[in-house]
């Protein structure tokens, strides 16, 4: 097998998207391969320099083009674990020796070009915690009813109350007379390239445009159907921004296409969620950033863990942990992160469950997770939330196929092997 330099590079330079890189670097060393991570954010120009100045032979990106500029004999690979609605233009971008990676399913993503390369899907994977460490060791020698001390635990930010509270009270989450700060900020921006091609607009006009783009991704998703159209959403988002200014395609404008076309209908269906299991449960735990701004969270809140042993502790302490996925993707590091663990995981039911990237892909839904029906929760709770003993043997099914077919090191195994053709 030929020898290779990686170079890895995230998308965001936070601890999750360094930390996955960490564990495929530490795979690709032990495959006998040489792998560089880059920590820092860079610059297009400083990346091609960084790429053809250095002795890289191979280079793996999450969510991002092959930079134009550097050199033709680079193999090149792209990991799209989300996918915008511009980010088709960055397929025409490859090489036929690159390789193109999916989260899931073209067509969940929307996706409309194909690669002149190799594409296929690549999911994140998962390493062995300390022996007995795991839910069904800890069953066996405490009482695990005692143990677990959180009937349901949510993970995932609402980021989005920078711009839109979800508070009751709040007209479509917005409201009009507040003297919001963050808007302000964004108003003041706003103003700096809106302004010199168009008449001065009003913090009002601002703040009900952005009510206006609320409303129509809450008229075209559905929450918590994991079957959001991207591309949808953002063409109408960019039809309403047109309908108020001559133009759109303005580095602010391509901000909120962006954010209200993938960010927001996450946190509609983390909202949603929350409070959902809000009316079954006092002893529940929303946890990320932004929660705390929300009235109604603020006594069921934990911030952003970033320890890897207190995350894992949370999972192991929940009785039922929940996700939710806008495009209906299961193959996901926090799925894995619960299942190593011997925790039970449970999602909501969408007609992308059994596509590529869904969970139905690679497990069986009663055996290694459960599915329920958001509209008939309350039979989804009478059914597992005091079923601890079936809770732990569908957690230690899962925990066991994790370990047999989803490590790191099998992902990194189908990585070299699709290289090598």
């Amino acid at each position: 097998m030929k020898s290779y330099n990686f170079l890895l590079i995230p998308f965001a330079y936070n601890i999750y998207d360094l930390s996955q890189l960490e564990e495929i670097k530490n795979e690709l060393i032990k495959f006998g391969h040489k792998a560089f991570k880059l920590e820092k954010k860079i610059t297009e120009e400083g990346l091609c320099k960084l790429i053809n100045n250095g002795d890289f032979n191979c280079v793996f990106r999450v969510n991002g083009p092959r930079p134009k500029k550097i050199k033709k004999n680079i193999r090149f690979i792209t990991w799209y674990q989300d996918y915008f609605y511009d980010s088709d233009n960055q397929l025409e971008s490859f090489k036929s020796s690159d390789i193109v990676y999916f989260y899931t399913a073209p067509e969940a993503y929307g996706i409309q070009k194909k690669p002149n390369c190799l594409t296929s899907n690549f999911y994140p994977g998962i390493n062995d915690i300390d022996s007995g460490d795991d839910l069904h060791s800890i069953s066996k020698i405490t009482s695990i009813n005692k143990y677990q001390n959180v009937d349901l635990s949510l993970l995932g930010a609402i980021l989005s109350v920078n711009i839109c509270n979800f508070n009751n009270s709040y007209f479509r989450n917005y409201n009009i007379d507040e003297n919001h700060k963050i808007a302000e900020l964004d108003h003041s921006y706003f103003l700096k390239q809106i302004n010199k091609k168009e008449k001065k607009i009003s913090i009002y006009k601002f703040k009900e445009l952005i009510c206006e783009l609320q409303n129509i991704v809450e008229l075209s998703y559905k929450p918590l159907s994991g079957e959001l159209e991207v591309f949808r959403i953002a063409k109408k988002i960019k039809e309403k921004i047109m309908e108020n200014f001559e133009f759109y395609d303005v580095d602010f404008f391509k901000g909120w296409i962006r954010f209200f076309s993938t960010e927001y209908p996450r946190f509609l269906d983390r909202i949603h969620m929350a409070r959902l299991i809000a009316n079954y449960s006092n002893k529940f735990i929303v946890v990320s950033d932004g929660w705390e701004r929300l009235d109604e969270f603020k006594d069921f809140y934990r911030e952003k863990i970033d320890d890897k042993d207190e995350l894992y502790e949370l999972l192991k302490r929940s009785k039922i942990n929940l996700y939710t996925n806008t495009h209906g993707g299961g193959m996901h590091n926090k799925i894995f992160e619960i299942m190593i663990n011997g925790g039970f995981v449970a999602l909501p039911i969408s007609s992308r469950n059994n596509m590529l990237g869904g969970i139905e892909e690679c497990f069986i839904d009663g055996e290694h997770f459960s599915s329920f029906n958001p509209h008939k929760f309350d039979e989804f709770i009478d059914n597992w939330l005091n079923n601890s003993e079936k809770r732990l043997l569908i957690g230690n099914n899962a925990r066991k196929e994790v370990l047999d077919k989803h490590t790191w090191r099998s992902r990194i195994y189908k990585l070299l092997n699709d290289l090598s053709h």
